[in-house]
């Protein structure tokens, strides 16, 4: 028995290595093939022409508050505020590293799709088609940004006056029951 013992633990001792090698070789792999699937899907591209276009976005979102302000935009006043949007979002988004950005999505991708799907998906981005959809959805999304900035921003305003509401409501229930706190610790110690 004792032998039989020995010689599963030497079996393991050997067996072991070679299984979490392959699973390693696996695993390097399919991380490839991932990677190779977010190329496929000009990933890097995407997130480029993201960040433009949230530039974009947000600067115009901002350039609107700015309407509502006792500020008239000057066009010395518009440079500034171009001038620091520009470079508050260049140094931003420069923080932010694509590479990083891909590599931390590897596993998230590997949890969710399997061999099939993402060589599938590879198969889908080198057709015309997917070659399409890769340059029309670009364009789709900076045609559709400036009214999703517009909707978000009339829902900003109706959210930030709905809150405010809220916190003022909240503000005098705090305030009662402070008041009525003391007031009883001013009964009790009478």
């Amino acid at each position: 028995m004792k032998n039989f013992l020995a010689m599963l633990a030497l079996l393991a001792l050997f067996t072991v290595p070679l299984f979490s090698d392959n699973m390693d070789k696996d695993k390097e792999k399919r991380y490839k093939d991932i990677k190779k699937m977010l190329d496929a899907t000009q990933a890097v591209k995407m997130f480029d022409q993201m960040k433009n276009s949230m530039k974009a976005s947000v600067g115009k979102m901002v350039q609107e508050s700015l309407k509502d302000k006792d500020l008239e935009m000057t066009d010395e006043v518009k440079k500034l505020y171009d001038d620091f949007m520009s470079k508050t979002l260049d140094m931003s988004m420069g923080m932010i590293k694509i590479e990083d950005i891909i590599n931390d999505m590897i596993p998230y991708y590997d949890k969710y799709l399997s061999n099939e799907d993402i060589k599938a998906i590879i198969a889908f981005y080198e057709t015309p088609a997917g070659k399409k959809y890769l340059d029309a959805a670009p364009k789709i999304m900076m045609d559709y940004m400036p009214a999703m900035m517009e909707k978000m921003g009339s829902s900003m305003k109706n959210i930030q006056a709905e809150t405010q509401k809220m916190a003022k409501e909240f503000a005098e229930k705090i305030m009662a029951i402070k008041e009525k706190q003391k007031k009883e610790r001013e009964a009790k110690d009478k």
